[in-house]
């Protein structure tokens, strides 16, 4: 992503929130695998339907494609447009 923001024509406030969300969800996540796997809950975590497994991964798509598509229109404007 830092590489990709190289040629990025936005404010550097976009950019910085281009690359939060991604990053914040990523970390997000991997801790709260690391949250089940402490308590030994890791054989279907989306077998029950809670505020987990439905908004927080429509959410976590959302931010991290949002996110990269941002950087990626930056990359693209700049460079081939």
């Amino acid at each position: 992503m830092a590489k990709l923001l190289e040629y990025s024509p936005y404010t550097q406030t976009v950019q910085l929130v281009a690359v939060v969300f991604p990053l914040l969800f990523f970390a997000v996540t991997i801790g709260g695998y690391y949250v089940f796997g402490v308590l030994n809950t890791t054989d279907n975590i989306f077998s029950k339907r809670n505020f987990i497994t439905t908004w927080y991964m429509y959410a976590l798509i959302a931010g991290e494609i949002g996110g990269f598509l941002v950087i990626l229109w930056g990359l693209l404007s700049t460079q081939i447009l």
